[in-house]
């Protein structure tokens, strides 16, 4: 959790605190879950501050659907 933002950890603690007082272990679950992947892909450096966008009418971008 030490590569979140200070901003990304309190909103994970935010969102685990409502996850526990909904009394649903299914939530808590998920939601730990879902926050501890995100600071894993960013500690191995996956993040979408920087996406290049392949450009549609560009050939190179074009691959044929296979039958």
């Amino acid at each position: 959790m030490l590569s979140l933002s200070p901003d990304d950890r309190e909103a994970c603690a935010r969102d685990l605190r409502e996850a526990i007082t909904s009394e649903d272990p299914s939530l808590l679950a998920a939601e730990f879950t879902a926050w501890k992947e995100t600071a894993t892909a960013i500690a191995e450096g996956v993040d979408c501050k920087e996406l290049e966008w392949l450009d549609p009418s560009d050939d190179a971008c074009v691959v044929t659907r296979p039958a």
